[in-house]
């Protein structure tokens, strides 16, 4: 959860600097802003951002998948959960935190638990 914290504060740091001189749509608090760039582009990596709680993350399948596109960018199996499958590609968890994967670029077999 941590390094997806990280990753939302750099987002957001950015989208934050680049629309501080924008144009009155692009303006206001960060939920706003948020709302405004899914509007434009990217509605569905930015909606599940958003749903992505503590919460939500309790309740995710376990699975083991395989991907080189990963770190360690080598193919071996890790633990992690299925965060969704949404816009073309696979949202996992892992250690190194969330990811959103082309479905070709992973594979992965939910665990019977």
């Amino acid at each position: 959860m941590q390094s997806l914290s990280r990753v939302l504060l750099a987002v957001a740091t950015t989208l934050l600097a680049a629309c501080a001189s924008a144009p009155p749509p692009l303006q206001g608090p960060l939920p706003a802003v948020l709302a405004d760039v899914a509007r434009l582009k990217g509605r569905v990596q930015v909606d599940q951002i958003l749903r992505d709680t503590p919460e939500a993350a309790a309740l995710e399948p376990r699975l083991t998948l395989r991907s080189t596109y990963l770190t360690p960018r080598f193919e071996f199996e890790q633990a992690g959960t299925l965060v969704g499958t949404v816009g073309g590609r696979v949202w996992l968890r892992s250690a190194g935190g969330v990811f959103a994967v082309q479905a070709e670029q992973v594979r992965y077999t939910l665990d019977k638990r």
